[in-house]
């Protein structure tokens, strides 16, 4: 499981309206979505819904802190992130 914050996603529905902001999520997951085979099954970190998603929830805020255009996992130590 992971977890996507979109930077600035606030300001393009604020001035660009909340269905131009629901269609850049259609893109966005049709992006996504052609990553991956109809048959992945992806999984790590947990076994349930919400273990899974309290860590990728933990891994978004580091990525959150170090500001824009980061990328972070869960497990990568502090101050070890991509920058994407």
């Amino acid at each position: 499981m992971f977890v996507l914050d979109i930077d600035n996603f606030k300001k393009i529905n604020d001035t660009m309206g909340h269905a131009f902001g629901d269609e850049v999520l259609r893109e966005i997951g049709q992006g996504l979505k052609q990553q991956f085979r109809a048959s992945d099954i992806i999984g790590r970190d947990g076994n349930t819904f919400e273990t899974l998603y309290k860590q990728a929830d933990e891994a978004l805020y580091k990525a959150k802190h170090r500001g824009k255009n980061q990328l972070a996992f869960y497990k990568d130590p502090e101050g070890i992130g991509q920058n994407v």
